[in-house]
């Protein structure tokens, strides 16, 4: 998941630097919700606050969005 090269660390770490001024970031993270049907089964534990149905999605990323 995350480069052992120091090269590559180095060039990950200068890329987002170039971005958004943040040094020495590896990663990026966010998430977001994606509204499903409620399954027949445990249909609870997809319940989100505001009541709806959903899976929990987190995607991560690099400074080239690899």
């Amino acid at each position: 998941m995350f480069p052992v090269d120091v090269q590559v660390q180095t060039r990950v770490k200068k890329g987002f630097f170039r971005l958004c001024e943040l040094p020495q970031v590896m990663r990026a993270v966010d998430g977001t919700l994606i509204p499903i049907i409620a399954p027949k089964e445990h249909n609870e534990a997809f319940v989100r606050k505001k009541g709806f149905h959903a899976l929990n999605i987190q995607g991560m990323v690099d400074s080239e969005l690899r």
